[in-house]
Parts: structure tokens; sequence; C-alpha cells
């Protein structure tokens, strides 16, 4: 196991703790304005007189569904003589987009080298987001979250010839409070 990925379980389950114990016990928040305007957040009542306030929603955003998604293949051929396998060699596997950068090359391979033209897909999230001739897509506009991508070849007839391991990128975006 990698260290990134033990980080992020560690991360998870902890996010899940904090989770489970916020729904089991929230005390409520009273808000206060003194008279120069200065805004006080507390757990503990002003006075015997205070409401609680009602705090807005947090901005969140859904998993995505893992549903429709390409399975990874190590070599999987249609009638061709030859076996191909393609790999992504950019992003890396778990990699951060950071914020700023508006576009991701997904750089792949095809070993051997093709003796008839193919096509190549670039699935990202279960869904076919560029099609070319070679195994290399410049992806834009990046979308916040966690993405999956794939590349897909094709052959004249529209049969599957191979396809890479499934990737994983996150984007990295800053929040906007209000």
């Amino acid at each position: 196991m990698r260290i990134g990925k033990i980080k992020t379980t560690m991360l998870l389950g902890s996010l899940g703790l904090g989770i489970c114990t916020n729904l089991i016990a929230q005390p409520p928040i009273y808000k206060t304005v003194d008279e120069n305007g200065n805004i006080t957040y507390s757990d503990n009542p002003p006075d015997k007189d205070s409401k609680p306030y009602q705090l807005p929603s947090i901005n969140s955003q859904p998993a995505h569904s893992t549903e429709g998604f390409p399975k990874a293949r190590e070599k999987t051929t249609t009638q061709a003589t030859e076996n191909y396998y393609i790999s992504i060699a950019s992003p890396a596997d778990d990699q951060a987009i950071p914020p700023g950068q508006l576009s991701v090359s997904i750089v792949g391979s095809i070993e051997p080298a093709p003796k008839e033209a193919l096509t190549f897909e670039l699935v990202v999230d279960g869904s076919v987001a560029l099609t070319g001739s070679s195994p290399t897509f410049v992806l834009s506009p990046l979308l916040r979250g966690t993405h999956i991508a794939s590349i897909r070849a094709i052959d004249k007839d529209g049969n599957l010839v191979t396809a890479s391991n499934n990737i994983t990128f996150h984007v990295i975006r800053p929040n906007v409070s209000n």
C-alpha cells in the first residue's frame, strides 16, 4: 500500500469519526454583536433569553458514482493478431492538479506500435471525453473534484482493441465562502 493511500485512508477515517461525533452531539451556536459591530459565535448563551443561531449549510459536493466506469484491463484484444498494451504515463495515479492549472495533459503510450490505424478514446468519469489518432489528450476545462480516466484503443470496425488501467486524479480549486 502506498503512503498516499495510507494518508487518505487515515484522513477519511478521521473525517468519518468527526461527522459521526457531530451527528450525535451538536451543541447550539449563539451569535452576539457588541456595540462596535464585532461578531462572536459561541456555544455558551450570552444571556438566559438568547436563542440559538441557525448556521448556513456547508458547501459540499456529492461523490461520483462508479457505475458505468470501464473496468481495468491488463491486455484485451479482439481478433487482432497483435496483443497491445496501453499505459498512462501522466498524470500519475492519485495526482493532485493544483489551483490555477486550467488543463491537464493525459499522456498515454501503446506497445507495440500499431500496424493499423487505431482511434483512441479518453474516458473520464465513465464517458468518452475526447477522441484522437494518438493516445495523448489535453483535457480542459477541469472541474473540481476527483476524476477517473482511462484510454481505449478502437479499431476501424469500432471494436475495442485494448484499454489502459484506470487512473485517478484530483482537481483542487479554492472554496469561496459567503
